[in-house]
């Protein structure tokens, strides 16, 4: 399976959107080919005389700071990793699927198919594609500070029941913000699930 996680950075929003937004539809791509995908999509619809079908193509994602080895470095997160949300006309006025359309979905190289009901993709909720949008005007442009905890690191815990106590990080999840923190209770060695911003890093 060819990998992408060398294709262009991610983007959020795509083409501007049109004067009536169409139904948004959720795509699933392989990983690490989002962006790639959503290139793609944009330019051989441009070609195809069927982007007049396609509105915005969203990919959202957030920025991380972080600072390793004393500096600063920013990335980007994806929010929804390995899905496009992509904003078409799929149906006509009969309520007929626009079988070029679909087949122009499902012929770009990195897509997977349609998230939902079999042959009859359903598009999302108004609530939900409100609260996507609602993500991107929050997230984009706005850095969020991530600790840089490693393991093995020595960590107090400032919340919670075991608040005041110490430990050590076992493992990681950067993309749940969570660690696995080795506290002593009664004697014994006591692993303990936390979020980042429940611990800080212990001054050695």
């Amino acid at each position: 399976m060819e990998s992408c996680a060398a294709a262009e950075s991610p983007v959020d929003v795509g083409e501007s959107p049109a004067a009536e937004p169409f139904p948004c539809y959720v795509i699933q791509v392989l990983s690490n080919c989002e962006a790639k995908v959503k290139k793609s999509l944009i330019n051989r619809a441009k070609s195809s005389a069927i982007d007049g079908w396609l509105g915005r193509i969203l990919f959202p994602t957030e920025m991380h700071c972080e600072v390793r080895n004393g500096k600063k470095v920013t990335k980007q997160k994806k929010l929804y990793p390995g899905y496009l949300f992509v904003e078409m006309d799929l149906y006509d006025e009969n309520g007929d699927m626009r079988q070029r359309l679909w087949r122009f979905i499902m012929e770009t190289d990195g897509v997977s198919g349609f998230v939902g009901s079999g042959k009859r993709p359903a598009p999302l909720k108004s609530a939900d594609v409100d609260r996507i949008l609602s993500q991107l005007e929050t997230k984009q442009g706005d850095a969020v500070a991530k600790p840089a905890y490693e393991v093995g690191v020595p960590v107090k815990i400032i919340d919670g029941p075991f608040s005041g106590s110490g430990g050590e990080v076992e493992s990681i999840d950067e993309e749940a913000g969570t660690m696995r923190v080795s506290v002593n209770l009664f004697g014994r060695r006591t692993p303990v699930d936390l979020e980042f911003w429940q611990v800080t890093v212990e001054e050695v």
